[in-house]
């Protein structure tokens, strides 16, 4: 009878515990865009460089985008993130829905904090912690994501890692994750690699965020090669209308030769101003590869004047112009040291 009794009243407890916990949110965003490129390749984009560009002169419905959330009295959290569109063709693990579109999951993971300590876990599939720019353009200082997203950053990866929570100044994180989602090597076969982070704050003066992973990556042939990513991301706030954002990534791929070996450096700045409705986003960036020896060395720019018709809801136009040191653009029928594109964006979030 006890027994009975005992489970009676823990049956009741944990349905008082999921009245009482937060009831699932969804929010999202809906993202198009028209662009042009003006090295008028004949299909697809011109170079490997920009990330989610479309064909010559074409529209997108780049995502769709869903995001569900939740967490209970313990609390627990979860995250999930679902994105459809033509942005999730070049993401990692997405499912192509034909006609130019694909389906993603881009987040699902839970954490949960261990009683009132610092303490914590993290596990499932989650974004890096690397980069100025995320997955909602709407949230970038610029449309276009720049030479850092798609060659330097992973998109996300799968893994557990132990958090550290101290309040708005101070976060830690360290754990280990099933490989390195990215654009250009996209194999994530199951062996972990070692991740941390350390976020700092002193709010609007600087905060700054330094991510890294180490250990055995896949290559596109099959290979695998020591890897090293170190990035240090930050925003600075001096002004109310003012955000600097800035970065600097370092990257070591080790083929077991140093003749074989490849190294990547970056660099940029993200200011974006902001009065009252209007905007006007801004991106440098430097991008350079040592790869077998054969050097890629690409400057970056682009302008972006934006303007809000409500809190939701963002139009703005980019200008992009992307140089490099050698003919490493596709145009029509030919190679071009440059690579110019206008891009329009409509962006609604809700």
């Amino acid at each position: 009878m006890i027994d009975r009794h005992a489970k009676a009243a823990a049956a009741i407890l944990a349905l008082v515990g999921l009245a009482a916990a937060d009831a699932p949110r969804v929010t999202g965003y809906v993202t198009g865009t028209w662009s042009k490129d003006f090295n008028y390749p004949a299909s697809g984009t011109s170079s490997d460089y920009n990330y989610y560009e479309g064909k010559e002169a074409s529209f997108q419905l780049n995502a769709a985008h869903a995001t569900l959330t939740g967490s209970d009295l313990g609390g627990a959290n979860y995250v999930i993130d679902v994105d459809a569109g033509t942005d999730a063709l070049k993401n990692p693990g997405s499912l192509s829905l034909g006609s130019g579109y694909a389906i993603d999951l881009q987040q699902a993971y839970v954490a949960v904090p261990f009683g009132k300590t610092p303490l914590g876990i993290q596990a499932g599939r989650f974004y890096t912690s690397e980069g100025i720019e995320v997955q909602n353009s709407g949230f970038n200082p610029t449309i276009t994501r720049g030479l850092l997203f798609g060659q330097m950053e992973c998109i996300n990866h799968t893994g557990a890692i132990l958090t550290a929570d101290f309040g708005k100044h101070l976060n830690l994180a360290a754990g280990a994750v099933n490989g390195w989602n990215n654009w250009t090597i996209p194999s994530a076969d199951g062996l972990p690699m070692a991740y941390a982070r350390i976020y700092a704050s002193a709010g609007d003066p600087l905060s700054a965020t330094l991510s890294g992973y180490y250990g055995s990556a896949a290559t596109l042939n099959g290979s695998r090669d020591d890897f090293l990513s170190l990035d240090l991301s930050g925003i600075s706030r001096l002004t109310s209308t003012l955000d600097l954002n800035f970065q600097g990534n370092y990257q070591f791929r080790g083929a077991g030769s140093p003749d074989l070996d490849t190294k990547l450096y970056g660099a940029g700045i993200q200011p974006l101003l902001h009065l009252d409705n209007a905007q006007l986003g801004f991106r440098y960036e430097l991008f350079y590869k040592d790869l077998k020896g054969k050097e890629v060395t690409i400057n970056s720019l682009s302008l972006a004047p934006g303007y809000r018709f409500a809190a939701s809801t963002l139009m703005r136009v980019e200008y992009r112009v992307d140089i490099g040191a050698e003919k490493d653009f596709q145009a029509d029928g030919h190679k071009n040291r440059a690579d110019q594109v206008v891009t329009v964006e409509l962006n609604h979030m809700f």
